[in-house]
């Protein structure tokens, strides 16, 4: 035999070999598989048994008992046993208060009906419970009192009486007091010296009062020259004001003294021709522009009126009616040369300006008071 014939020999054994050891794999696969489809559908079988008891619909659990007895277990939650429920704690409430209405009626019928016992004393009453029943019952008695006699008319009370009278005395005593004012009295103020009393004497002013002179600007301590003034005329100082042919008549060098001088006299002489008089000058009225509410409102040549807010070495802040200040540059407060701000305008002045230049986003505001009208 050649030799490709013995490797010919050999193919055919390997082949023959190899043909029973594929048929046990293929038995071996099989076996493995069944296996694995029995395992997975027992677990699924058990699976589906789990959820099946878990999800199940819930049912009402009997007991088997004795016959004619319920055994069947209500659900704590359902609506009907929650309305038993309900009901059965308004029931228990409604007994609780009626006992406690019983107990109370008992225990005031028991301040009434005290049996006696057989030696004449009353027993021994439960102290604590009734001693506030009667405290209360007192209590409520004196309030229903207390309000019988507020609705009652009142009696005329002495202590009252004697009161208005002393109150229609006071007005009276004030009455006259008003009509026979002094100014002299203002020295019994507390802490009204003399040389105070000197300053304000001559600015007051008291209309209708008892001597005509208070109510001009001659100070008190001059009373007596006006005095003797009318008394040389033949007429009253009430006289000597109202009628201006009397003062005239007036001859001035008579009543000068060491502390009288003419220039004092003349002034007595004018305020007489004056009673009333306020030597306050006239009040401005002052009011900003209402055209003029913010920033944006401006215009450049515009003139508004202002108040100077601050003064600084460079010149003054000027309020016009809104929430930004004008400037008004030292160089633009007068046409002359002004080295001082406070020469030209004092802090709350009321003055008139102009606007120069407006910056709304720097928000600054430029103003003058050259070549402003008024």
């Amino acid at each position: 035999m050649t030799q490709s014939d013995k490797k010919e020999k050999e193919k055919e054994m390997r082949k023959a070999e190899s043909v029973p050891e594929k048929g046990k794999q293929l038995s071996r696969k099989a076996a493995d598989k069944l296996k694995f489809y029995g395992v997975a559908a027992v677990l699924s079988l058990l699976c589906a048994g789990f959820i099946c008891f878990i999800f199940k619909p819930d049912t009402t659990e009997t007991v088997e008992g004795t016959a004619g007895i319920n055994t069947t277990i209500p659900d704590a939650i359902a609506p009907e046993t929650m309305t038993d429920k309900q009901k059965a704690y308004e029931l228990e409430r409604m007994k609780k208060r009626r006992q406690e209405k019983v107990r109370t009626l008992q225990d005031m019928a028991d301040d009434y009906l005290i049996p006696d016992t057989s030696d004449g004393l009353k027993p021994e009453k439960a102290a604590p419970e009734q001693d506030a029943i009667r405290e209360s019952r007192q209590q409520q008695q004196q309030i229903s009192r207390q309000i019988a006699s507020f609705y009652q008319k009142p009696k005329d009370n002495p202590r009252v009486s004697d009161l208005e009278r002393q109150v229609k005395e006071l007005n009276e005593k004030l009455e006259r007091e008003r009509k026979g004012q002094d100014p002299l009295e203002l020295m019994k103020v507390p802490r009204m010296g003399a040389k105070a009393f000197e300053q304000c004497a001559g600015f007051l002013r008291i209309p209708d009062a008892g001597n005509p002179l208070d109510n001009t600007a001659v100070h008190p301590e001059s009373y007596h020259i006006v005095e003797q003034m009318a008394k040389d005329l033949g007429c009253s100082v009430a006289e000597l004001i109202a009628d201006k042919e009397l003062r005239r008549k007036i001859q001035p060098e008579r009543y000068l003294s060491p502390t009288v001088g003419m220039p004092t006299l003349k002034d007595i002489l004018q305020e007489l021709e004056k009673p009333g008089r306020d030597p306050r000058g006239p009040i401005k009225v002052f009011e900003f522009d209402k055209n003029v509410r913010t920033i944006d409102d401006l215009r450049i040549g515009m003139e508004l009126p202002g108040i100077v807010g601050n003064i600084t070495n460079f010149g003054a802040f000027v309020d016009i009616g809104i929430k930004e200040n004008g400037l008004i540059h030292l160089s633009q407060l007068a046409q002359k040369y002004v080295s001082n701000p406070n020469e030209i305008v004092s802090i709350h002045q009321q003055v008139r300006v102009k606007v120069l230049s407006v910056d709304t986003e720097r928000k600054r505001i430029q103003l003058t008071m050259i070549g402003v009208s008024g």
